[in-house]
């Protein structure tokens, strides 16, 4: 069950072995929102996280395609297109929650990765990082948007 899981996973962030930390414990829902802001349906856009009441950005320093998959699966949203940086889809505002994540790309949600906490003030919204998801399982589930799924997913396997 759930409960199980969460601490598995905290004894796992325990664990004396591993380098780094995942970001505080992943056990508290609150911890787990993630929503994708400025793309067409939730799916793609700038990637943020809510942290102590409020919502907050990823830096894209190392934001990479493990960190978007990761991101895409917690959004609902199926496999990941692109990691983009840079603040592709706009700078966002408020704090940035986290400044390098690195995913092995299995995680459940961006917060069991290994994290490093933005208030080191090293990065700046400019380098706000973002997420192109496929979609919400490829969008077969929802009839209205196989006219938009279909040539996504035809392209997503062209060479």
């Amino acid at each position: 069950g759930k409960n199980s899981f969460s601490t598995w996973l905290l004894a796992w962030q325990g664990c004396p072995d591993c380098a780094g930390a995942t970001w505080e414990d992943s056990a508290s829902a609150d911890r787990e929102k993630i929503r994708a802001v400025g793309g067409k349906d939730g799916c793609s856009g700038r990637v943020e996280v809510w942290h102590r009441g409020s919502w907050g950005t990823v830096c894209d320093d190392s934001w990479d395609m493990q960190d978007a998959e990761v991101a895409c699966r917690q959004l609902g949203c199926g496999p990941a297109v692109s990691a983009l940086a840079e603040a592709a889809f706009g700078e966002g505002t408020g704090p940035i929650w986290l400044e390098q994540v690195e995913c092995r790309g299995t995680e459940p949600s961006l917060q069991a990765c290994w994290a490093r906490t933005g208030d080191g003030g090293a990065c700046r919204h400019k380098e706000d990082a973002a997420v192109n998801c496929l979609g919400e399982w490829l969008g077969l589930l929802r009839p209205y948007l196989w006219p938009r799924a279909l040539p996504e997913l035809w392209a997503a396997f062209q060479p």
